[in-house]
């Protein structure tokens, strides 16, 4: 609970490392800590949220949860190609949504609460 809020990626390590380790210690360990994904519940809706940068994309599939918080369901990103970095901020953002809609159809087209609109 004192650790400091990592702030590089070797700072997230030692911290998972800490965590790791020490969960054996800790009755309930599991149950204590938030869920980092969640299984989908298909009568609810889903929503996808992207973003890009100059080298890359990403996207999250996720639902509605208690409280207006969006429980994420899975992940996605990749790497842009050398014609894509030429791209411009607005062309990238939508090149990341066509992705997210192509990796999550299944999850989309699939459940009973999905609509493409």
């Amino acid at each position: 609970m004192k650790l400091p809020t990592p702030t590089s990626v070797r700072q997230l390590r030692t911290a998972l490392g800490h965590t790791g380790y020490y969960r054996k210690f800790i009755k309930g360990y599991a149950q204590i800590t938030a869920p980092i994904l969640v299984f989908p519940d298909w009568t609810k809706e889903f929503h996808v949220h992207v973003d890009a940068s100059s080298i890359a994309l990403g996207a999250a599939l996720a639902q509605p949860g208690a409280g207006d918080i969006d429980h994420p369901i899975a992940f996605a990103s990749r790497k842009l190609s050398t014609s894509e970095m030429n791209y411009t901020t607005t062309e990238r953002e939508g090149l990341a949504m066509v992705y997210a809609l192509q990796k999550f159809r299944h999850y989309l087209l699939g459940g009973c609460g999905s609509r493409l609109d």
